[in-house]
């Protein structure tokens, strides 16, 4: 018996790594990340749109009040999700330039170091589909929020 619930351990345990070093390489392929980059540009753009839209119209309803607070609460930290990232690349370039004029063993050091961290510690700054996914997510439910505030809301009037 022990040696089944071992022996499913050990698998479960293998396959998590396969997994995320599959996952790591999806991820870190270049195209992958400026297309990641691009997409949490255009939910931020949009969160953005749809908030000073709606700041144009009075919302008196409570639950509309705080979907919008809620949408503002996002839109930053799709913000600061955005600037750490963009942070986080301009790092990575100019580890790559020192990385390039470093000797042949301190290159393959780097990189299996890189490597090996990849694998065990998942960057939090580094930006993957899921993150961009989520604020696409909200930017689409702001979409759906204006909508309401159209609906049920009044223009305000500026003079």
């Amino acid at each position: 018996m022990a040696e089944i619930v071992g022996s499913a351990v050990v698998q479960e345990t293998v396959s998590q790594v396969l997994s995320n070093l599959v996952r790591k390489y999806e991820e870190k392929d270049e195209s992958n990340k400026d297309r990641n980059l691009e997409r949490l540009e255009m939910a931020h753009t949009r969160l953005e749109a749809v908030l000073e839209t709606s700041d144009r119209w009075q919302i008196t309803d409570a639950s509309l009040l705080r979907w919008r607070s809620k949408l503002k609460r996002v839109a930053q930290e799709c913000d600061d999700t955005l600037h750490n990232c963009k942070r986080r690349i301009l790092e990575d370039e100019e580890t790559e330039k020192e990385v390039r004029k470093s000797s042949f063993p301190k290159r393959i050091a780097h990189t299996t170091r890189s490597f090996v961290s990849s694998i065990f510690r998942p960057n939090k700054d580094e930006l993957n589909s899921s993150i961009a996914r989520r604020f696409e997510w909200f930017a689409d439910g702001a979409i759906e929020f204006l909508r309401f505030v159209e609906l049920g809301g009044t223009p305000c009037h500026y003079m």
